[in-house]
């Protein structure tokens, strides 16, 4: 079983329009602002794919000792996380065309699904210079099915996510890599925090729920221990972005104090962080 947001799932259904879905199958083919309710999805690239005039997609499930070496180091140095990853879900869309017959642009990318049997992670993966539609955007991210945990990574659906390839949130530009295992808490705090003559406001940030108005550090009771909160942070004179530390339990806080774990979007003033 795979351990997605909370729940465990043991079917996955690869769908031809870019996402894969648990339980039940995903059919539709427009691209579709998360969340929406009943089904789990994660969308490394939903749209109209079409592979009547061009591309493959196709999928596995492994357990070769080289490719989880190759995953399990990837998340280590990506994200700096002790993890052993015991199998591999990978679902790969090959040279895809849209509908209908279309090939003079293609896209190529992967999800990989991986667990450690505690934690699970996806990683997406999109080759240079090869997601070249639609013009309209695509829909990348994760939705629960709940209406309550879901992720829209920044671009989607606009014209913007064509340069996917460029971006991360890792600091490797066409890599992304997610921990979503476990439901997660709607807390924000604000709070204060120096690291040597820098002074520094931000607040404690849960996926895609914006931040609350409070000062209390108090208000992470009810984060459990498994349910690992990042904090993020901004200079108030600059738009400098910078990842702080994790509160790996309540009231527990490990100061980290990096710069490459942490997507910041000014306008919708969310952070997209993860272990």
């Amino acid at each position: 079983p795979f351990l997605f947001f909370g729940t465990y799932y043991s079917t996955i259904f690869v769908n031809n329009n870019g996402d894969l879905s648990f339980n039940q199958s995903w059919s539709t083919y427009e691209p579709t602002q998360f969340p929406i309710p009943t089904y789990p999805l994660v969308a490394p690239y939903q749209a109209d794919v079409d592979t009547r005039g061009n591309g493959s997609v196709w999928y596995r499930i492994t357990q070769n000792t080289t490719l989880l070496a190759k995953a399990t180091n990837n998340i280590r140095s990506l994200t700096g996380t002790s993890v052993s990853l015991q199998w591999l879900f990978i679902a790969t869309w090959d040279h895809v065309g849209y509908y209908s017959h279309g090939i003079d642009k293609t896209n190529t990318f992967q999800a990989v699904l991986a667990t450690d049997n505690i934690r699970s992670y996806a990683i997406f993966l999109y080759a240079d210079g090869l997601i070249q539609w639609p013009s309209s955007g695509a829909q990348v991210g994760f939705n629960a099915g709940n209406n309550v945990n879901y992720v829209n990574v920044p671009g989607s659906r606009t014209p913007s996510i064509l340069n996917i390839t460029n971006s991360s949130n890792v600091g490797v530009g066409g890599q992304w890599v997610f921990l979503i295992s476990q439901a997660v808490p709607s807390c924000g705090v604000i709070y204060n925090y120096s690291e040597g003559s820098l002074a520094l406001s931000g607040y404690v940030k849960c996926y895609d729920q914006p931040y609350q108005s409070s000062t209390s550090i108090s208000d992470l009771a009810a984060c459990n221990d498994t349910q690992i909160v990042f904090v993020g942070a901004k200079s108030s004179n600059s738009s400098t972005v910078f990842t702080i530390g994790a509160f790996g339990s309540p009231n527990v806080f490990t100061a980290t104090y990096s710069t490459t774990r942490a997507y910041y979007d000014p306008g919708g003033a969310y952070w997209y962080l993860y272990p």
